[in-house]
Formats: structure tokens, C-alpha cells, sequence
């Protein structure tokens, strides 16, 4: 295949990580080829046998490009690329593509890759989400995949996404997945370089958010103290001043008398 006949199949997506780090969603293309070897290289022995099935020491040039340029309607992928302070594009951390069975037309066969590092931090789920958007835009509908019984993470996100057992044999487990169109996570929005910050996303158990309660609490109260003080000085000025006045302008007992 040539470089001028790959298609983007998957629009750029920015998602935050469980880590906190970022990662672009996007199809792969010509001139990640370094990249895809880089990937393969940060892999481990486990990680390379859950992938392949086999022990596999490097990958064939012919590899590096089936992995890198798709076609976007039979053979859909969708790379994860880690992402620095600035935003810029670094390490390819992950990929999920899917092949379309020859006999059915509306199923494909799943495979998924993470780099060590990126384990369990909600990237395989993503890289899923994506690809799934980009199957169901070609009319796929359920996606097949093979999983080493070994493989405790993955069985785990197959069940993740509801897949449905068909088959156990030989240490292998095969699950269909049904392509969930619209499940993709809204994506993180771009962060905005005029502000010259960028904030954290702070949950409802967060310290900080603890800290701020507090603080919001004691001045509620501090307020709350002050204009109960003033309500009462003011009360008690008119109240004395009311008094005087009727003082003044009693009679005295003699002339009541």
C-alpha cells in the first residue's frame, strides 16, 4: 500500500489518563513507522506473547508497515500517542485495529497493544472506544478477538465492554464484542496556551477540596459572627436612643401627681 492511499479513519481525540497524563487518539500514517517500532521495543516478553501469541523478538519491515498504514474501511487502527506539557506528539504508547472477516462482511478481528508503562491506566479501554467509532462508520458490527487465558487485564477489559464468550480451547478464550457506536468518552478539551496554566481536574475526596471547604466554612462562619455583633449594636443603639428620647419627654412624677 502506498502512503497516498491512507485514510484517516478516526478524528483526533484527546483523553486523560487515569495517571493524569494525556494521550491523541488518532489513525495512524505514514511516518509512524518509527514510532510503531519504538512501541514494540518498550514491550515486554509478556506483553509481546499476549499480543502475538508467540515469542517475538523484532518485527519484519513488512510488519512495521501492515501496522502503520490502513485503508481505513477493511483495516481500521487507531494509535495512542503520548502527549508533554505543550501538547506535542511523543511516544506511541498504544494501537487497536481490526481486520474485516472475509466471510462476513459486518464482523472483524480485534487486536489490541499497550506499552508496559501504560497499563491500567484506562488506555486499552479507549483505544476501543475509538476504534469502535470508526468500525461502526463502515458498517462493522461486532468485533472478534482472541485472548490468552494468561491474559488476566485483557479478559478483564473484554468483560469491560460485555463480550460475550464463544469459544475456550487450548489456554485460548475468543469473545465477541458488539461495536457500541456513540460509547466513546467525550474528548478532553484543548488546553488553552493563553491562560498560561492549566488546571487540574480535582475530584470530591481531593484534599485540596477539603482544605477549600474548610476555609469556605470558617468565613461563613467569621461572616455570619460579624453580622450577628452588628445586627445587635445597631438594635441596642436604636433601642437607647428610643428610650432617652421617651425619658425627655416624660413629666415628671410631681406634675403627674
Amino acid at each position: 500500500m502506498n502512503a497516498s492511499d491512507t485514510i484517516a479513519t478516526s478524528p483526533d481525540t484527546i483523553r486523560a489518563l487515569r495517571n493524569g497524563g494525556r494521550v491523541r487518539l488518532r489513525s495512524p500514517r505514514d511516518g509512524d513507522q518509527g514510532r510503531v517500532e519504538d512501541c514494540f521495543a518498550h514491550l515486554s516478553e509478556a506483553s509481546r506473547r499476549f499480543r502475538f501469541f508467540a515469542p517475538k523478538k523484532a518485527l519484519t519491515p513488512k510488519e512495521v508497515e501492515l501496522l502503520t498504514l490502513t485503508d481505513g474501511v477493511d483495516h481500521i487502527a487507531v494509535a495512542a500517542l503520548a502527549l508533554d506539557a505543550a501538547g506535542a506528539e511523543g511516544q506511541l504508547v498504544g494501537m487497536a485495529r481490526c481486520f474485516r472477516l472475509a466471510g462476513d462482511s459486518r464482523r472483524a478481528e480485534l487486536a489490541l497493544a499497550v506499552a508496559d508503562a501504560m497499563q491500567g491506566q484506562g488506555l486499552g479501554h479507549a483505544l476501543i472506544e475509538q476504534l469502535m467509532q470508526a468500525a461502526a462508520a463502515q458498517g462493522i458490527e461486532a468485533l472478534d478477538l482472541d485472548v490468552l487465558a494468561a491474559n488476566a487485564g485483557m479478559r478483564k477489559l473484554a468483560a469491560a465492554f460485555d463480550a460475550e464468550v464463544l469459544e475456550r480451547s487450548d489456554g485460548v478464550m475468543r469473545y465477541r464484542l458488539a461495536v457500541q457506536e456513540g460509547a466513546a468518552t467525550a474528548p478532553e478539551r484543548e488546553p488553552m496556551p493563553w491562560l498560561g496554566l492549566e488546571v487540574p481536574f480535582v475530584s470530591p475526596s481531593c484534599p485540596l477540596v477539603d482544605v477549600m471547604r474548610q476555609d469556605w466554612l470558617d468565613g461563613t462562619d467569621r461572616a455570619y459572627r460579624l453580622g450577628q455583633g452588628l445586627a445587635e449594636a445597631v438594635w441596642r443603639t436604636v433601642w437607647e436612643s428610643w428610650h432617652l428620647e421617651r425619658q425627655a419627654g416624660e413629666p415628671a412624677s410631681s406634675e403627674l401627681a
